[in-house]
């Protein structure tokens, strides 16, 4: 079975402005068959992350980041 959880994460109160961040984390499962004897199952997380500037206000932001 092939599966894809997806799990957001919100942190607010970032730098000094109190701005927030966000972190999405994709998180792909996808078992296949090494043999008839051998199963492997992958799990990679893929996290995606809106950040703001955490050293000056006036700077600016990535809008998203791997």
């Amino acid at each position: 079975m092939i599966s894809v959880p997806l799990q957001n994460n919100v942190n607010t109160g970032i730098g000094p402005d109190d701005e927030t961040q966000n972190i999405l984390n994709i998180q792909p499962v996808y078992p296949f068959s090494l043999g008839d004897n051998w199963n492997v199952i992958t799990r990679t997380i893929l996290p995606v992350i809106s950040q703001p500037d955490t050293l000056t206000g006036d700077g600016g932001s990535m809008p998203w980041a791997i």
